[in-house]
């Protein structure tokens, strides 16, 4: 499907005037030395950070990205901004929190806006997106700007099939366009839910996940536990998170195997040195961790993703700076050189890459889902629930990184002042938000059957 950008209409064009000063100095970041001639931004759906090798994964789980890693900037504590797939992507895409797009309530955003993506194409970038439907289903709007926007693999989203290759088709996606358009800039986004709840990896990933012991990567579990084996099933009520873990470990080593090919191929058609790679995740999963299994919640887990910036022309490094999603759209554009379409809320990573601690620790973070946000700022978390801002938890992350001691009433102080800055922040972007208006339930379509499908094997809808 091919995404297009409309002319902004009136109310549009004349918010982004008013907006225009807040550009300044966006953008300034000095360049690399090698030109960055293409971008791929991979999202791996539900992929924690600590089940990688670069995050203290054990050895031979995921060697591809631990090679990759090996010539990135590692960023060690980077959040995401909704731990759900189409608002943690419309913030990756627009660089907006989610009470400014509101995607969460299944509508696009307005269709006058200019897409960061569409802008993009407008700067002489060739823009494709393969993708695997369910809540990056063009419906919802994460198309806009594309030339080229396919869905590569639904047909096996809920599938238990363990013999299917789920992620062979997205690589071939990959390599046809490669080949068709690698000597063009292009920006390519590449997603696939293959982490993602109901885990089926293939037989051979399990193997090699038992192999190293890989099945135990997490918090110790607090529920009780069960043998459990696919012949044998699961007695009614059981908890099986260790047998999820190991499902799960080897859904990550088979995204592992995908993603050195895909390495392989951008080294065969001689494109890495001149391709600018970022690799993430829209969101985490609990597995076990008092008794939770899945997302939608704010626990670290959930919360924390990882993030790889590999930039031709600068040295490999890491960065233990509080980063979020919302952060990459603006670093590719200061990279690139390119104005952006309305003020990011983003923050530009680019002195962070050249290894300069442009961003402080006390810097604060906001991440919202459901009704709930969280505030995050040094070692202290808030989660509290929008409506009332009441119905609060605090956590100290330094002392509790388990999060399983609140401490909302003993420091109820400090929760309400955490609080303050997300009042704060919406009250500053009024303006911001008039270029995502609240469009109404009667603006989102009905879903067809098929969208209709995926969504509940994902399990976000009944």
């Amino acid at each position: 499907m091919n995404g297009s950008t409309p002319r902004p209409h009136t109310r549009i064009a004349g918010a982004l005037l008013a907006l225009a000063g807040a550009l300044s100095g966006a953008c300034g970041a000095p360049a690399p030395s090698t030109p960055i001639e293409h971008v791929i931004l991979i999202s791996i759906d539900t992929l924690r950070a600590d089940y990688l090798e670069p995050y203290g994964a054990p050895t031979g789980l995921t060697p591809n990205v631990a090679e990759f890693a090996a010539g990135t900037i590692v960023f060690d504590d980077a959040i995401t901004q909704a731990t759900s797939t189409l608002p943690s992507h419309t913030s990756l895409f627009y660089s907006v929190h989610s009470f400014v797009h509101r995607a969460y309530t299944g509508n696009p955003p307005d269709p006058q806006l200019p897409s960061p993506v569409g802008t993009l194409r407008d700067a002489g970038f060739r823009t494709a997106a393969f993708v695997g439907g369910g809540q990056l289903r063009p419906r919802f709007g994460l198309d806009r700007g594309f030339d080229t926007y396919e869905i590569v693999d639904t047909r096996n989203i809920g599938s238990d099939n363990r013999d299917v290759d789920r992620l062979g088709n997205l690589l071939t996606a990959t390599d046809g366009f490669l080949r068709e358009h690698g000597r063009d800039p292009f920006f390519l986004f590449l997603h696939t839910y293959e982490p993602h709840l109901p885990y089926a990896p293939p037989a051979a990933f399990l193997s090699q996940v038992s192999a190293i012991g890989a099945d135990g990567i997490g918090a110790d579990l607090d529920a009780p536990l069960v043998e459990y084996t696919p012949d044998a099933g699961v007695p009614e009520g059981a908890w099986i998170a260790d047998d999820s873990r190991r499902l799960y470990a080897a859904e990550v080593a088979y995204v592992d195997d995908f993603l050195g090919k895909l390495f392989a191929l951008l080294d065969q058609m001689a494109l890495t040195d001149n391709t600018l790679i970022v690799l993430t995740s829209d969101h985490g999963e609990s597995l076990g961790e008092r008794g939770l299994l899945g997302h939608n919640l704010f626990y670290t887990e959930q919360l924390r993703v990882p993030l790889l910036i590999r930039v031709p022309g600068l040295a490999a490094g890491r960065s233990d700076a509080p980063v979020q999603l919302i952060d990459v759209m603006p670093t590719l554009y200061a990279l690139l050189d390119v104005d952006p379409p309305y003020p990011f809320m983003g923050t530009d990573l680019g002195p962070l890459l050249r290894g300069d601690p442009a961003t402080g620790p006390d810097r604060v973070r906001f991440s919202e889902n459901k009704g709930f946000a969280a505030v995050l700022q040094g070692p202290w978390k808030v989660v509290f629930a929008l409506r009332e801002h009441n119905n609060f938890q605090l956590f100290n992350l330094a002392a509790d990184p388990g999060e399983l001691h609140d401490l909302a009433n003993e420091r109820a102080a400090r929760a309400a002042q955490l609080i303050r800055k997300y009042d704060g922040l919406v009250a500053a972007n009024a303006t911001l938000m008039s270029l995502f208006p609240r469009r109404g339930e009667e603006a989102a379509q009905a879903l067809d059957e098929e969208t209709r499908r995926e969504l509940r094997a994902l399990g976000y809808i009944q």
